[in-house]
């Protein structure tokens, strides 16, 4: 009898377990049904279609190759007052003055000395044609004719150097004379320069190089005009590299319409090195590492994050194209892509981005 007792009671326990295994086993599985149900929030954007460049950031500073110094070619007294730094000039408009009047009396001796000798030579050259004078006497009044002559126009030049003139379009940036300075010859009196022929010289590295052409755009950003953007071309390549820094010399022309840049002034430079039109492109936040070299996006499709691999080509600040690996009608996930993984269910939020075009690219 109490053997019978006792395999009862066995039976009864096993009974018992039984039943507290499947309750927990059906509580776990209640609750991964109840994790499964939830879903991560996103945003999305669709790829679109824009203008992609590369570009080669460097510095440089603003020149003018048309930086001209003007002399004085002759000694005298300036008189009236010299034209102001920063005024603007035409070629051939007058600077400065000096006092004419010691050469406007030189000019007139000259002048009165040429009349005279003039006279003589024709008298003396009639005389000759009717055989009345000397070969000797004739050669010595065509001789002492000609010397009038260029004594004359000497001085003519004289006097016009008196006159302090512009040889180039541009703007007095440096005057050294006064009202009343006595200036000699060779003596420097102004600084011209032209604001419409600005340059920059760019130090490209040579692994660079290849990828700079003569006539590459380049845009150009001034601190000094933080909202404004100004246009460059390449003009000029180095043949050779510059043993101690290894980088070729670039010449750049910049477009500097309105004269908003000047001389000295510090530049931000783009080359731009490549141009991609129509490229596919993502905003640049979508890409996903899990290694450097093995980007990837997630995309939404039928309600769940799938993974996809990505080739990225061409990059600015904000986007990125994407030559392989994604479709335009993708909806490539832009926030909310952190910790996500293949085949977890999504919930797209309702503010659904677009995308926009690319302008101008500034990085590479």
């Amino acid at each position: 009898m109490a053997r019978q007792y006792l395999l009862i009671g066995c039976v009864l326990g096993l009974l018992l377990t039984l039943a507290c295994t499947n309750g927990q086993a059906k509580a776990k599985k209640d609750s991964a049904k109840d994790e499964k149900i939830e879903a991560v929030p996103v945003e999305v954007v669709q790829p679109f279609r824009a203008r992609m460049e590369a570009t080669l950031n460097l510095t440089a500073t603003a020149y003018s190759e048309d930086q001209v110094p003007v002399f004085s070619e002759t000694t005298g007294i300036v008189e009236g007052a010299p034209l102001e730094e920063g005024t603007p000039v035409r070629r051939g408009q007058v600077l400065a003055r000096l006092k004419r009047q010691e050469l406007e009396l030189a000019l007139k001796m000259a002048q009165s000395t040429f009349d005279k000798t003039k006279a003589d030579f024709q008298r003396t050259k009639s005389l000759f044609d009717s055989h009345l004078v000397s070969q000797d006497a004739f050669d010595q009044a065509q001789y002492t004719f000609e010397q009038a002559r260029i004594a004359r126009d000497q001085a003519k030049v004289n006097l016009d150097k008196a006159v302090i003139t512009a040889p180039i379009d541009g703007v007095v940036s440096e005057r050294l004379i006064r009202k009343g300075d006595l200036v000699k010859p060779q003596q420097q009196l102004f600084t011209l320069v032209n604001l419409d022929t600005l340059k920059a010289n760019l130090f490209v590295p040579e692994k660079n190089i290849r990828s700079v052409s003569v006539k590459s755009p380049v845009r150009v950003k001034s601190d000094a005009f933080p909202d404004r953007g100004f246009e460059g071309v390449v003009e000029r390549i180095a043949p050779v590299a510059d043993p101690n820094s290894g980088t070729f010399k670039v010449t750049v022309a910049l477009n500097n319409h309105g004269r908003l840049l000047r001389p000295g002034m510090f530049l931000s430079t783009s080359v731009v090195v490549d141009t991609h039109e129509n490229a596919l492109v993502i905003p640049k936040k979508s890409l996903v590492y899990e290694t450097e070299d093995k980007p990837k996006v997630f995309v939404v499709k039928d309600g769940k994050a799938q993974e996809l691999p990505v080739v990225p080509g061409l990059t600015d600040l904000m986007n990125v194209e994407i030559v392989k690996g994604l479709a335009p009608k993708d909806r490539v996930v832009t926030v909310g892509q952190s910790g996500l993984k293949d085949g977890v269910p999504v919930k797209v939020l309702p503010k659904e981005g677009s995308g926009a075009p690319a302008a101008v690219a500034l990085g590479s």
